[in-house]
């Protein structure tokens, strides 16, 4: 698996999730210039942690540039 391949970031991202990094999945996205499913990471946090789930949601709805196509809540939970 190439270090750059989607299969490769989303095992990192489920890998800050797993250990609280929760503060660290957006800057290591812009570092690597990937575009995560944000659906998918929203579904892994919030049994693990609601308010960092919440927090989350509004940072990357608040982002610059932040064309993120809305999602109900109904798809998160």
């Amino acid at each position: 698996m190439k270090s750059d391949s989607p299969d490769s970031h989303e095992k990192i991202i489920q890998g800050l999730i797993q250990t609280g990094n929760f503060d660290k999945i957006m800057p290591y996205c812009q570092r690597t210039n990937y575009s995560p499913d944000f659906i998918k990471i929203l579904r892994n946090m919030v049994p693990m942690n609601p308010e960092a789930a919440v927090g989350f949601a509004k940072m990357i709805t608040n982002r610059e540039g932040g064309n993120i196509p809305k999602a109900s809540i109904d798809s998160v939970v």
